[in-house]
């Protein structure tokens, strides 16, 4: 490829340095995507019998799959 416009870099900190991954000629339009969520918290109650808001959102959540309640 004759007059890259854009490369793509990477580098070590393990004193390899710099090197080069990717040469492109046009724009780089969505080379990038967004990192992904952190996997959502799942906690298990154990012995104790939910009561109140808590008990309504069990009951959901076993009939559709999903009940937020809101934060802990």
């Amino acid at each position: 490829m004759q007059n890259p416009k854009y490369a793509v870099a990477a580098y070590s900190n393990r004193g390899v340095g710099e090197s080069i991954w990717a040469l492109c000629k046009d724009a780089t339009d969505e080379l990038y995507a967004d990192p992904l969520p952190p996997p959502r918290a799942r906690y298990d109650l154990l012995g104790c019998a939910p009561r109140g808001e808590l008990a309504g959102a069990v009951e959901r959540a076993r009939t559709t799959g999903s009940a937020p309640l809101g934060g802990l």
